[in-house]
């Protein structure tokens, strides 16, 4: 379909910008219009107005404004056709038009390293024999199939399966060193992960970028590792699962923010979706505006031990 004037008019007026921009971020009404946290700055009191009466956003503060479609591509980063796109796709009427090109990200590669480790870390979790006494471990903690599918929770054995898997599927020893998941010894090339439960972590757009990993044997003197910083992960920059977690958040008007992995499927299992986790005690500047753009409420729910 070639967007015409006539296609975009007749989003932009089937479009409420209040409802849209509650898509995104977390609004409260007051007076005649909708205000809260500019996401275009960093906000630390609602400084964002939108007017329905309008059917405009304005940031009193850093400025930004514009229409329903301006919001959203500000807010995505993406060109106006996708933004006309993506509303039409929020309000329920689809359309299909022809746009340029995403541009691959410079790291695509290593995501897609990463998912090729998730889908064979799932498999031997779930359908190998290898995995069975990890996947016994999972079910003593009350974690289901359907948990396990949900999360893409893995096992990566000994003997550098995950490895040879990767070099036997075309990827290179220098990126599986950069993406944190082997590394150089002495003897050759080695997993990272090796004799762990694996629970991918992803950034805000859903891509693979780490790992927390659990030992589920007791001969390990850390019951967790995770991936160190490299090229694609930096921890305090993100929050496990808050790819899954934001629309949940912003539908329920609070987030609960726990320390690890186990607590958000827990609270998963207890029918709340509306739950990350900072992979510790820690919160980053960084995660608290991750924590603002889902809503304006944050519940802790840390461990009860002297870190929590």
């Amino acid at each position: 379909m070639k967007l015409t004037d006539e296609v975009i008019n007749d989003i932009r007026d089937s479009a409420n910008i209040v409802d849209v921009v509650k898509h995104y971020i977390n609004l409260t009404k007051k007076g005649r219009s909708y205000v809260g946290l500019c996401p275009f700055h960093d906000d630390h009191s609602p400084s964002l107005s939108v007017s329905e009466d309008k059917q405009i956003y304005k940031c009193f503060v850093c400025g930004n404004g514009g229409n329903v479609f301006t919001f959203v591509s500000n807010f995505k980063k993406i060109s106006f056709p996708e933004a006309v796109k993506e509303v039409a796709d929020i309000i329920g009427k689809p359309i299909e038009i022809d746009l340029a090109p995403k541009k691959v990200s410079k790291y695509q590669p290593y995501y897609d390293l990463l998912s090729k480790m998730i889908t064979y870390c799932t498999y031997l979790l779930s359908a190998s024999k290898l995995g069975q006494d990890a996947l016994a471990y999972l079910y003593k903690r009350g974690i289901t199939d359907e948990e396990i599918e949900y999360f893409s929770i893995g096992y990566n054995p000994d003997n550098n399966l995950i490895y040879q898997y990767l070099k036997n599927n075309g990827e290179k020893d220098e990126d599986m060193i950069k993406a944190g998941v082997c590394r150089m010894l002495d003897s050759g090339m080695a997993d990272v992960f090796y004799k762990r439960i694996v629970f991918p972590i992803h950034d805000s757009e859903g891509n693979p970028i780490a790992f927390t990993a659990r030992d589920f044997t007791g001969q390990s003197d850390s019951k967790y590792i995770n991936s160190n910083e490299n090229v694609i992960y930096t921890k305090g920059d993100n929050l496990y699962n808050y790819h899954r977690a934001r629309q949940a958040a912003r539908k329920a008007g609070y987030v609960i923010v726990c320390e690890g992995v186990i607590d958000v499927i827990a609270y998963y299992r207890a029918g709340k979706e509306n739950v990350v986790a900072t992979l510790g005690t820690a919160c980053t500047k960084k995660q608290i505006e991750l924590l603002k753009s889902m809503c304006d409420k944050v519940v802790l729910s840390y461990d009860g031990d002297n870190a929590g």
